[in-house]
């Protein structure tokens, strides 16, 4: 039988709720104002330039918690984007825009590689935007269901290939 102990226990509590297993992040949102960019509408090796007004929208966190460094694609270019967290009561400080990029396949070293580059000088592009704050979320990280990758595996084996049976 345990004793009574003669002082007083503590108890040591937090004013805020402790959640297992869900994890959340701040995600800010921003938008690259209107601009024009020049697109080729031309067939061929023929030059046809028509200016386009677009906008794009940045996050600084995907819902998979990796963190973002471009826009989203708009008339076939994104811009890179360089910033720096504020704290966790200020929105993300913006240090740099690029102009407009693009990504392509080069063979580097005999190998297909995908990297951005600056788009083709023959469009005569280097826009940039004014860049307005929207908002700030808290957006949960996804949560892989075990369940979900065990039948998607299960699925996968049904239509695999039986080993030493090829099919012409």
């Amino acid at each position: 039988m345990a004793k009574k102990q003669s002082k007083e226990t503590q108890i040591i509590t937090s004013d805020a709720r402790i959640y297992k297993n869900e994890l959340q992040i701040k995600s800010d949102l921003f938008k690259l104002e209107v601009a024009n960019c020049n697109l080729n509408k031309g067939w061929n090796d023929a030059i046809n330039l028509e200016s386009v007004e677009h906008v794009h929208f940045f996050h600084t966190y995907d819902s998979d918690g990796k963190k973002l460094q471009r826009t989203n694609a708009v008339a076939g270019h994104f811009h890179v984007i360089e910033y720096e967290e504020q704290g966790s009561s200020k929105p993300v400080k913006i240090i740099s825009v690029s102009g407009p990029m693009r990504e392509v396949k080069r063979r580097i070293r005999g190998k297909w590689q995908k990297v951005v580059e600056a788009i083709d000088s023959g469009l005569e592009d280097s826009h940039s935007h004014d860049i307005t704050y929207r908002r700030t979320e808290n957006v949960k990280m996804r949560e892989v269901v075990p369940e979900a990758v065990n039948m998607a595996a299960a699925e996968a084996q049904k239509t695999a290939a039986i080993p030493g049976i090829s099919s012409n």
